[in-house]
């Protein structure tokens, strides 16, 4: 049986190949693929909803799994310069409203999940030079525009940049307690 047991819907819409499973939306976009041991699921903004249906799939089974970017799913292993992208990824996933809603009212444990990754791949580092720099550069820049004089955030929801000011604070006391 092994990984069609994910599978969050039985329809033609899931294809499963060499122990990936994709989701086919323009062609087939891997969704969760085993690398070295570990369930890894895509977070590919092209199928959020998608990506959503499989981690709750996930947590259902009580599964354990990490997530990675859409270029990473597609290797044999995840190596160490991977990792800024990867957790640029986690990061970034954060400002997409819809995924953004589905961390703060569901049970999924994003923050856990992000703690798993960056302690098996010893990335708190990386993690924090990512941080750092989305938090300015992205998360909390505005911009002006001159002609009607207005100032312009780069991420609209206030609730989003309020969440991601105090990220960091939790992903540290969750390496702390665990």
């Amino acid at each position: 049986m092994g990984i069609c047991k994910f599978i969050p819907v039985n329809n033609e819409s899931w294809v499963v190949n060499n122990d990936t499973i994709y989701f086919r939306k323009y062609g087939l976009i891997p969704v969760l693929k085993k690398i070295d041991g570990i369930y890894f699921v895509s977070l590919d903004r092209r199928v959020t909803k998608q990506v959503i249906k499989m981690i709750q799939k996930l947590e259902e089974s009580n599964q354990e799994f990490l997530l990675c970017d859409r270029l990473s799913i597609s290797e044999k292993h995840i190596y160490r310069e991977d990792l800024p992208r990867i957790i640029n990824n986690y990061l970034m996933a954060i400002g997409d409203d819809v995924f953004f809603k589905f961390i703060t009212k569901t049970e999924f444990d994003y923050i856990n999940n992000l703690t798993n990754f960056l302690e098996k791949f010893k990335g708190y580092e990386i993690f924090k030079n990512r941080y750092d720099y989305l938090k300015e550069n992205h998360f909390h820049k505005t911009w002006m525009d001159w002609y009607t004089r207005k100032e312009y955030w780069n991420v609209k929801n206030e609730e989003i940049r309020d969440y991601f000011s105090i990220f960091e604070r939790q992903v540290k006391l969750n390496i702390f307690f665990s």
